[in-house]
């Protein structure tokens, strides 16, 4: 044992020492607190010059909240029973609770109104007093202006119907073909939005045109005939037209839109962002420590399919966003959405690219105003939340609701819903500030609530649970969870947690980053087999083939190429990708077809220097609908596998994970996790290499070791720790097995924590 080594660990074995002396009653002394000079004088001369040691009840927490949402309904209300909630919360884990009202839970006329301000802001106000003072944090969740969630609310109900200039609409399609007088009749309503109808309905555009195939028509041939059309009736969810156009028409298509206003906002106009900042500024005065919007984006349409979605949205003020970005028309565009010239299909490629690269910066929009205010009028501490995943997959109305903007939404920390894949979630954490990212969970299954957040905790994962005060059918109610509730294990699992927060890694180390083309999955044409329910591409499997990736034991993350073209993705000197200082060893890239001009220019440079590349799928056209064949292929003869093969992935100069249930940080320190050590109360043997030497030992629950270049302890965190071994030496044991944190100080000493009794003995060497 070197010199070096020997200090360090005699340093330790002072700390044990003077730990072991101890009664339970005494053992709360922190940060150098020294026993009294005349009676210790003996014991002090042991200890070294700096020193922390404390034994704890229960491990505090540290680093990054525990967060819970917090249902708030007319009982919650009742005798101010939110004080008393406040009060058993402070019993529980959770130290970050988001208010959220649920009117859909309540009997009419018996919910809570978060816009209903004189009769909220006393009780918030209380809220938030009472739960400083017992060191909790709380933050607000509000729903938009137009939320179902608050169809019962009575300012909701008290308020008129937008105007049609601020209104979201939905623009239906349909086709006619004019007869030997240029006429036809057509009919339409609106019924695909998520219970709701629209207040006004009117014609938008008639196109008519020779049609010479399926998605073309005759150059030459298209023409403005929404003078022609005549409405014959009208409602608010439909209208009916009779079209007369000139005789010459004969024979012609008429493709007809129709706008059906909602009373929803058009997202880019400041009507939502407006709403928002009423609403935080009526709570201005009380010391929020969050704000939080869920699942926000365009309003909700009708999840479950009778027939495919073919509407698409629009607004006044989208069409103005959409003529500055573009400098094209918006009603134009709709147009060629669905038809382009003969022999020209980059023209309806370009617009159905244009249309959503505009339409998702909407939802976006709004959400960084959001942000903003918060950090504004709350202060830049506020916590930001909570997940924009919707119905969360690749295949469903997430475009349609959010965007797709999962991992783009403002935020310190990555957030989602529904037991997000780990690859998703992974690019949550490199995309954001926090190496971790929170998964909201609900349900009535406790071993699933426990199980999950245990094994996702040793890739960075925690778990934003769901909820408190919710008292539904097959539903966990958190305030069940404090030690004398029936979910007391779910505190357990989270005392255990913390231990991994103490410790404070930074992100997994993740080899591969996994990105996808954004404009292949949304824009199927002209493979009109791939058209899914909700008119984009749906034979991609981008989500499956990540997850592959993951499950064959390479860690990876799933970005959008929306990453490359804003410059966020960028690669090291070495060819190696990074984004916000995390660096992978290699990319597959899926899917490149109609990328943006920044994507192919990323892979160019990218395999020209060297990187490793695996890619999927092959690129005719870029996001203008111009050729690109011919470029593509030389930045795809350089890539060092061509197609997806996850039996290739090696190829790409990466090995699997090694550990077994663990996960290396990027420091080069390892997590540990096993959800059936903590379920039995078994220990769990773990093993790894570090620095060289061969560190062994076994927990309960989780542990965590970090060492220097020299094989030295840094830090180390274990639940039931007995025994930590290096090269099969013991060099740090506990007399009875306990949770312990212990990190290694600036100045060479160490830090002690121990859950439980001072009379508990630990030792080094």
């Amino acid at each position: 044992m070197n010199r070096r080594t020997f200090s360090k660990l005699a340093s330790l074995t002072a700390v044990g020492a003077w730990i072991d002396s101890q009664t339970a009653g005494a053992g709360h002394a922190e940060n150098g607190d020294k026993p009294d000079a005349a009676r210790d004088a003996a014991k002090r001369k042991s200890l070294p010059a700096t020193y922390n040691r404390r034994y704890v009840e229960k491990m505090p927490p540290a680093g990054h909240p525990e967060l819970v949402y917090w249902f708030w309904h007319g009982d919650t209300l009742a005798d101010k029973q939110y004080l008393r909630s406040v009060e058993r919360m402070a019993e529980s884990s959770f130290t970050l609770a988001i208010m959220t009202a649920r009117t859909g839970f309540d009997p009419l006329g018996q919910g809570v109104d978060f816009y209903d301000f004189d009769r909220m802001h006393e009780p918030f106000a209380e809220t938030v007093r009472a739960a400083h003072e017992r060191n909790l944090k709380i933050g607000m969740q509000v729903w938009e202006l137009g939320a179902l969630t608050r169809a019962n609310d009575p300012t909701t109900k008290a308020r008129p119907c937008l105007a049609v200039a601020q209104s979201l609409a939905l623009v239906t399609e349909g086709e006619a073909v004019l007869d030997a007088n240029g006429h036809a009749d057509y009919s339409v309503d609106s019924n695909q939005a998520r219970d709701r109808q629209p207040f006004h309905s009117e014609v938008l555009k008639v196109w008519a045109f020779r049609k010479t195939g399926e998605g073309y028509y005759a150059g030459n041939s298209l023409a403005d005939i929404t003078d022609s059309a005549k409405t014959v009736k009208a409602d608010a969810a439909g209208v009916t037209l009779s079209i007369d156009a000139p005789a010459s028409y004969a024979g012609c298509t008429a493709y007809v839109l129709v706008s059906h206003y909602y009373d929803y906002p058009d997202l880019f106009n400041g009507v939502m962002s407006d709403n928002f900042r009423n609403v935080l500024e009526h709570y201005s005065d009380i010391p929020l420590d969050g704000t939080a919007l869920d699942e926000f984006g365009y309003m909700m349409l009708e999840p479950k399919r009778v027939k495919p979605f073919r509407d698409r949205f629009y607004g006044h003020a989208f069409a103005v966003e959409y003529a500055e970005r573009t400098g094209a028309s918006l009603e134009r565009a709709l147009f060629e959405m669905r038809y382009a010239p003969e022999g020209k299909p980059g023209v309806r490629m370009r617009a159905i690219n244009w249309y959503f690269d505009v339409m998702r910066a909407g939802p976006l929009r709004v959400e960084r105003a959001f942000y903003n205010m918060s950090k504004e009028i709350f202060g830049p501490d506020t916590f930001a939340g909570i997940h924009n995943t919707y119905h969360n997959t690749m295949h469903t109305d997430d475009l349609w609701r959010v965007g797709f903007n999962w991992w783009q939404v403002p935020r310190e920390y990555g957030q989602s819903d529904e037991n997000w894949p780990m690859p998703q979630r992974m690019g949550l954490i490199v995309a954001h500030s926090e190496p971790v990212t929170f998964d909201q969970k609900y349900g009535g299954n406790l071993d699933f609530f426990l199980e999950r957040a245990l094994d996702e905790s040793r890739f960075g994962g925690r778990t934003h649970y769901l909820a408190w005060n919710d008292t539904r059918e097959g539903r966990i109610n958190m305030a069940d969870t404090v030690p004398s509730g029936k979910y007391a294990a779910i505190g357990g699992v989270e005392q255990k947690i913390r231990l991994l927060n103490h410790f404070d890694p930074p992100a997994p180390r993740l080899p591969v980053l996994v990105v996808f083309g954004m404009p292949a999955l949304i824009n199927w044409f002209p493979d009109y087999s791939a058209r899914n329910d909700w008119d984009y591409n749906g034979k991609l499997g981008i989500e499956q083939k990540a997850s592959a990736i993951w499950e064959a034991g390479y860690p990876c993350a799933l970005l959008p190429s929306d990453f490359i073209d804003d410059g966020q993705i960028t690669f090291d000197s070495e060819g190696h990708p990074l984004i916000n200082g995390h660096v992978f060893d290699c990319m597959v890239f899926l899917y490149p077809q109609y990328a943006k001009k920044t994507t192919f220019e990323y892979l160019d440079r990218f395999t020209g220097q060297g990187g490793k590349l695996m890619l999927e799928g092959d690129a005719t056209h870029n996001f203008d609908g111009h050729d690109i064949k011919e470029r593509f292929e030389k930045i795809a003869a350089r890539a060092t596998v061509r197609g997806f093969d996850v039996g290739q992935i090696s190829k790409l100069g990466v090995q699997t994970n090694s550990l077994d249930n663990g996960a290396f940080m990027e420091d080069g320190s390892a997590i540990f996790t096993d959800f059936a050590s903590w379920q039995t109360k078994q220990s769990r043997p773990f093993k790894v290499k570090m620095a060289g030497r061969e560190f062994s030992g076994s927990y309960i629950a989780v542990c965590a070791l970090k060492v220097d270049a020299g094989g030295d302890m840094e830090k180390f965190a274990c639940g039931g720790f007995s025994e930590l071994r290096r090269d099969g030496e013991t060099i740090l044991s506990l007399e009875r097995p306990a949770d312990v944190v212990i990190s290694r100080t600036e100045n060479g000493w160490f830090q002690v924590t121990v859950v439980g009794s001072g009379a508990n003995a630990l030792s080094a060497g």
